[in-house]
């Protein structure tokens, strides 16, 4: 190819082809994830930041609960499974839930139900924190919980967040898709 033109022209189409392909799988960015501060089923205190470099799975839900946080709790408990197959529970992957119905969860409750599910706490916590602690953590990621009797009516939604601290997906929790899920947390490691 003699012509200098249209040699940088094929080389900037190039770049322009490999930039515009190398973008488009990946997440958007949603939203930056809300610090919280909660505590273990232990009382040690809990900063969401505490695991930042690593990716995160978020969900909220409660002990009690006859819906969808047993569902939840069931897939989450797969993919806890699946993550350390793949050497990533813990190390490069951490999982959280928080009650919204802290009076309820105590440590001695969390503690019980993490045994029943077989909730790996070396990648896995548990959360709980005052009812305002709780429901401004809650109301910050956007979920929405309306206390009714003695029941509750909440958002079913799980939250990806990157090592950086960024919401990149969301899941409805009670059908979580693990292959798709895995896949997303996989490709947020290697970002």
């Amino acid at each position: 190819m003699r012509n200098p033109l249209l040699r940088l022209f094929l080389l900037l189409s190039a770049m322009i082809l490999i930039l515009v392909g190398c973008g488009k799988d990946k997440l958007p960015v949603l939203m930056p994830a809300p610090d919280f501060h909660l505590e273990d089923a232990d009382g040690k205190p809990v900063s969401f930041s505490d695991q930042n470099g690593k990716v995160r799975l978020v969900s909220f839900i409660y002990t009690n609960c006859t819906t969808v946080c047993p569902a939840t709790v069931h897939w989450m408990v797969k993919l806890q499974d699946e993550l350390k197959k793949e050497n990533l529970f813990g190390s490069k992957v951490y999982l959280y839930n928080i009650t919204f119905d802290p009076e309820n969860d105590t440590g001695e409750v969390i503690k019980a139900y993490m045994k029943k599910w077989k909730m790996d706490p070396t990648g896995w916590a548990f959360l709980r924190g005052s009812v305002e602690d709780t429901g401004k953590a809650a109301a910050d990621f956007g979920v929405l919980v309306q206390k009714v009797e003695n029941d509750f009516i909440h958002t079913d939604r799980i939250f990806l967040v990157d090592g950086k601290g960024e919401v990149r997906k969301t899941y409805v929790g009670s059908r979580l898709n693990l292959p798709e899920v895995l896949k997303d947390m996989k490709d947020l490691v290697n970002e």
